[in-house]
């Protein structure tokens, strides 16, 4: 199985990636990818616009921050999210498109300017309003791309839109009347493929394998066991 498949496995929602298959995924070592040779201009976004790949870049390092270990950013999930929405089905990409402007919008209206111009206080405002508007709604099935699972929810109910007005003005969005159900969901997308993004590249699993926490084997070395 090549990366691009298994990227066109995940927006697809074919189900979780093995190990191996994870391992596979990892992003690729290139030449370029070295500090003293990459550069802003080495890499292109095949699916997003320029204000849209921004828009992701930011809000994934808001989900994964740089602290004592490298954020998002570094990780370079915009990328793979760029990567998988040209790659994978038509009808996520677009939804997550849809999420972006509407998350445009809800800033506009708040702040009177687009979410990537924002102050970082603002922007943690709005998500986390969004967390909790996500929190209230009745839970869902989400495949790996994000998105609703259909198939699990044959039989759930359909919710009614929500609008909590209590959750956003407490976040000091100072929104009382926006329904925040579609960003809630785009902001579900979003938090899964980038954690996805940040653990499938080179940087996630250094850090999950920090400290030796992957065995070296999974054998039993006790000699009854053998």
């Amino acid at each position: 199985m090549n990366r691009r498949d298994i990227l066109k496995g995940a927006v697809a929602g074919a189900g979780a990636l093995s190990a191996e298959a994870a391992q596979q995924h990892q992003h690729a070592p290139r030449a370029a990818d070295t500090p003293a040779v990459r550069t802003a201009a080495a890499w292109k976004p095949l699916f997003l616009d320029k204000h849209q790949n921004e828009t992701v870049t930011v809000l994934a390092e808001l989900i994964i921050p740089r602290t004592n270990t490298p954020g998002a950013r570094e990780a370079r999930v915009n990328e793979y999210i760029d990567l998988i929405l040209n790659d994978g089905p038509q009808d996520p990409s677009m939804h997550f498109v849809q999420g972006l402007s509407w998350l445009d919008g809800y800033a506009l209206r708040l702040h009177h300017k687009p979410f990537v111009r924002c102050t970082a206080e603002q922007q943690t405002a709005m998500l986390t309003a969004l967390d909790r508007a996500g929190m209230t709604a009745q839970p869902q099935t989400l495949n790996r791309a994000g998105t609703p699972d259909r198939a699990a929810e044959l039989d759930r109910p359909v919710a009614p839109p929500i609008r909590p007005g209590g959750p956003a003005a407490t976040a000091g969005t100072g929104s009382t009347d926006v329904d925040l159900a579609p960003g809630a969901r785009f902001f579900r997308q979003i938090k899964m493929l980038t954690v996805s993004a940040y653990y499938t590249s080179e940087i996630g699993i250094n850090e999950l394998n920090k400290g030796g926490r992957v065995p070296a084997s999974f054998g039993c070395t006790h000699p009854e066991g053998h």
